[in-house]
């Protein structure tokens, strides 16, 4: 039976990272010759700079459920990793209202007035990411890897909507979707993130027996929990600066956008 399930994650995981791949080399070159280095460079670093405000939650909060779901999980007390969960959903809403108002400050003092739509659509992008850990770490210690890999497959084959609304369509002399440029191609990032949020909240949603009683964490193991978080944050401020490209922030500030793109 464990062979099976491992097989089977295996060749979802392969699915996956092939139509990642396939997705990346069929999109990734038209967009490029479509918008050019300078819109291409503004758009690298605003993915960055979201990439890198979530990583926090991503590695923290992520990494603490992914250790202590798989633990009970295994031991099979389902209300401890319930109340899990919940706590993991806490954290990360008490984390987005943090991130949304520096975000916010960022955009209106920081971005020029002409970046600010796309610059805020690819922001939020950040909620519907904080938001999927918890279900995506508690399917993963079910051992439920569809409950997380279908979702981003769809995700992903919804991509070329955001190219279509970058670029735009016409029909001869008629325009059918009016080219949007950096904010359609962020628009399309945000609806695509919100369209895995939304089906890996479908997936989770029997992921615990009704039934199950309300319980609050043992002092104890919340004292380990708040431990383990603060330790990975802290490895994870050096991680940033040494391997999540941060020398992207000196391209930004000292170089033109051309060389973010290229980069």
């Amino acid at each position: 039976m464990k062979s099976k399930v491992v097989a089977r994650n295996s060749v979802l995981n392969a699915l996956d990272i092939g139509v990642s791949l396939l997705m990346g080399v069929a999109t990734a070159g038209i967009v490029a010759r479509s918008l050019g280095p300078a819109k291409m460079g503004q758009y690298a670093f605003a993915i960055w700079l979201a990439n890198t405000m979530g990583a926090f939650a991503l590695h923290g909060v992520g990494a603490l459920l992914n250790k202590y779901l798989s633990e009970y999980f295994g031991k099979g007390e389902l209300a401890i990793a319930k109340a899990m969960v919940r706590m993991g959903f806490r954290i990360q809403l008490a984390f987005l209202v943090l991130v949304g108002c520096v975000s916010f400050v960022y955009v209106w003092w920081r971005v020029p007035e002409g970046q600010r739509l796309f610059m805020s659509l690819v922001l939020a992008t950040m909620l519907p990411g904080l938001l999927s850990i918890p279900p995506t770490m508690a399917n993963l210690a079910a051992e439920d890897f569809a409950a997380n890999i279908i979702p981003g497959i769809c995700s992903t084959l919804l991509q070329p909507l955001g190219i279509l609304l970058a670029l735009g369509l016409k029909w001869g002399s008629h325009t059918l979707v009016p080219r949007f440029e950096l904010a359609g191609l962020a628009g399309g990032y945000l609806f695509c993130r919100v369209v895995d949020l939304v089906l890996r909240l479908w997936f989770f949603r029997n992921r615990f027996p009704p039934g199950l009683p309300h319980v609050v964490l043992p002092e104890e193991l919340r004292s380990r929990m708040w431990t383990f978080l603060w330790h990975s944050s802290a490895l994870l401020v050096l991680d940033i600066i040494v391997w999540e490209r941060s020398e992207m922030f000196f391209l930004k500030k000292f170089s033109h956008p051309d060389q973010a793109a290229f980069y």
